[in-house]
């Protein structure tokens, strides 16, 4: 029996009588308990699919190449393609024991990861092993030696170790792509990049090269510089410093908002709505424009010296009036000169890039979650 309480008006309560039966109660009791099992199951998927997501891939910069570590899982050859579309890079080449420390101490910071990696090392023929790339075979770290009793013409890394392994190449495991940075300019105050990066991944690895910042356009006249830094690199899209918020405000890297007196929006954009809240600049028909992109999608890019405003005080021997001075300064400019791609400054272990989210935050995220569940 079920009893529903109303009142109302101030008046004394009102009792009305419902005949339950407890076959109904059982019965909604059970539909409760499975609705409730339903949704909590649902929400820890997603959790999982969240942090799934989120580890992708991670990125690490060693001296002038860029590491990526894919945790989608690929044969040999759909992995050598990903890398070529996804980052403009080849499956890795590791051809001297220094690399081979990189790897193996990139290995001892991602979280998420199989127990091999695909490298770029396959074995063709009479030809033997070799590289995807031009690199001489002159280092090897093989498990049992090339002649051993495992079987496969493709190579992978072992995650415990560093030890490379033979494997069918129809094997479905992670893999790791690999490309210079790019190339700085004369005066070493650009970098124009040769891999393509997420947007966050580009500001990053801008950020760790002498301290740069994804490049900011306020005029006409920097338009014309950025599109003569990239002209001869025949590519046609390069992310830039401008980024929506979410209120779709544009803002540059630095949080200055985008000044009305200069924008060079393609027709259509911006375009918040369907696109993507990141900015590129993009080559139509011999011109170059600003379009929206999406911030997730790789892109090239272009980097750009910080700049610091420094004050001085000067008294004037004429008048006795003290006049202060801004002047911005480039903060590499503080640092020895760089002049080539191969002058980037060397980044340890302390200075290498976990991409897009902390993993240890994401995965603790979970654990509490479930905790309340």
């Amino acid at each position: 029996m079920g009893v529903l309480r109303l009142s109302g008006n101030g008046e004394s309560p009102i009792h009305i009588r419902c005949a339950w039966s407890s076959e109904f109660l059982e019965v909604f009791e059970l539909w409760l308990c499975s609705m409730g099992c339903i949704m909590r199951n649902a929400f820890i998927f997603l959790l999982f699919v969240i942090a799934s997501v989120s580890a992708q891939h991670a990125i690490y910069l060693h001296e002038k190449d860029v590491y990526m570590y894919s945790t989608f899982l690929q044969n040999w050859e759909t992995a050598k393609t990903k890398c070529e579309e996804d980052f403009d890079a080849k499956l890795s080449t590791i051809e001297n024991s220094v690399i081979q420390s990189y790897v193996e101490s990139d290995f001892d910071k991602i979280t998420t990861k199989g127990n091999h990696y695909w490298i770029g090392l396959q074995r063709s023929g009479s030809v033997g092993w070799g590289w995807l790339t031009p690199t001489p075979y002159n280092f090897s770290n093989w498990v049992m030696g090339p002649g051993g009793a495992a079987k496969g013409n493709c190579a992978a890394i072992s995650v415990r170790g560093g030890s490379w392994k033979k494997m069918a190449c129809n094997t479905s495991l992670p893999y790791i792509c690999r490309q210079k940075v790019g190339n700085l300019s004369k005066n070493a105050k650009n970098l124009v990049s040769t891999v393509k990066l997420r947007q966050h991944d580009a500001s990053t690895i801008c950020n760790q090269i002498g301290k740069m910042h994804l490049i900011h356009i306020h005029s006409q006249k920097m338009q014309q510089k950025v599109e003569m830094l990239v002209e001869g690199f025949n590519k046609t899209e390069y992310f830039i410093g401008l980024k929506a918020s979410q209120n779709n405000t544009y803002y540059w890297s630095n949080m200055k908002p985008l000044e009305e007196d200069y924008h060079n929006w393609m027709i259509g954009n911006p375009d918040n709505s369907t696109t993507g809240k990141c900015v590129i600049i993009s080559k139509h028909n011999e011109t170059w424009w600003w379009k929206n992109a999406n911030c997730f999608h790789t892109h090239y890019f272009v980097c750009q010296q910080k700049t610091i405003n420094t004050t001085s005080t000067q008294t004037s021997t004429d008048t006795g009036v003290k006049t202060t001075t801004m002047t911005k300064v480039s903060k590499t400019t503080m640092k020895q000169p760089m002049t080539t791609s191969t002058d980037l400054p060397k980044t340890t272990s302390g200075g290498t890039l976990k991409t897009k989210i902390n993993f240890i935050f994401v995965q603790s995220t979970c654990v509490l979650m479930l905790w309340f569940l």
